[in-house]
């Protein structure tokens, strides 16, 4: 038996990570005495367009987060139907982990900002399949920042994640956040470059950063990595007025963020930024000794979010 039986305070979420190049979602039984156990995770990654405006980024954005939405309610009823796991399969709340553009703190206020029709069409397909239940969107870098003691080691760092369309970074000193900022560049930038330049088909472009390097696609490679490096510097630059840090930490899809993190130790201008500092990747497998049970193939982003969602989200 794989969860065994619940114990009272046990609560389960479903989880959904909205960033800007796909939707994930899954279920997390959390525990007030024992480790989260995710279960039911699902990816759906968006078309990589040449171009997107908000308002078809949003449409994919919606017909990704309803096929996420009701494959795990799928998961939830299937595990409601066997007598020792059925109460884990009674989703209780949900929580929303939005990255920017769709979600970002906002130091000044002390209130995060989220774009509403997001939110509304999440809240809709939520309980479209689960039912009337609560929905509670968070951003993505405030969930980060609560499971930072797991992924992190320091308490001053940069942390560098990076979406499909946006990079997103988040100054951490003393374990606190003094400052955020975002780049247009992400993911799928590195994906039309391949495509354009190397011929390669997106899914065989994902597989390519994954591997490094290939004789064949290292020029292209090379040029999309200084050009992350050359925006990463020039967001970076700015926020550093804030704070130092000699760490910087690279979020991605797994496999991906080894890519970024050698593309930034690469470059010239970051090694001055940062005199000389230490850049890693995040890896699901750094997170899973903090888990009870999770995927065969983890998912880094849900990862973090089952370890990053407050018991208490209303």
């Amino acid at each position: 038996m794989l969860f065994g039986r619940s114990k009272t305070g046990d609560k389960t979420y479903l989880l959904v990570d909205v960033e800007s190049g796909s939707v994930a979602g899954a279920l997390v039984r959390l525990s007030g005495n024992e480790q989260p156990k995710l279960f039911g995770e699902t990816r759906v990654h968006l078309p990589v367009l040449h171009t997107y405006d908000s308002g078809s980024l949003i449409e994919h954005i919606a017909r990704a987060a309803r096929e996420v939405v009701q494959k795990v309610s799928h998961v939830a009823a299937r595990v409601r139907m066997h007598e020792t796991t059925a109460d884990m399969g009674r989703v209780e709340r949900a929580a929303a982990f939005l990255h920017a553009p769709w979600g970002r703190p906002n130091l000044a206020t002390g209130s995060p900002d989220f774009v509403e029709p997001v939110v509304t069409l999440l809240r809709t397909t939520i309980e479209m399949h689960f039912g009337p239940i609560p929905v509670t969107p968070l951003t993505a870098m405030g969930g980060f920042h609560r499971a930072s003691r797991a992924a992190v080691p320091e308490r001053d760092y940069l942390l560098a994640s990076i979406t499909g369309e946006v990079l997103e970074l988040l100054l951490v000193r003393g374990g606190a956040v003094v400052g955020h900022a975002t780049a247009p560049i992400g993911t799928n930038h590195a994906l039309r470059t391949l495509r354009a330049h190397a011929g390669a088909h997106p899914a065989e472009a994902r597989s390519l950063m994954r591997a490094g390097t290939h004789p064949q696609f290292d020029e292209a490679l090379a040029a999309s990595g200084e050009h992350f490096a050359d925006m990463f510097a020039d967001a970076a630059e700015d926020l550093l007025k804030r704070g130092t840090t000699s760490k910087v930490y690279v979020l991605a899809q797994e496999g991906m963020g080894r890519w970024y993190a050698h593309a930034l130790s690469q470059s010239e201008r970051v090694g001055a930024l940062f005199q000389g500092g230490v850049v890693r990747d995040i890896r699901a497998q750094s997170l899973l000794p903090h888990m009870a049970a999770h995927a065969e193939v983890p998912d880094t982003h849900l990862l973090l979010w089952a370890l990053g969602t407050p018991h208490t989200v209303q």
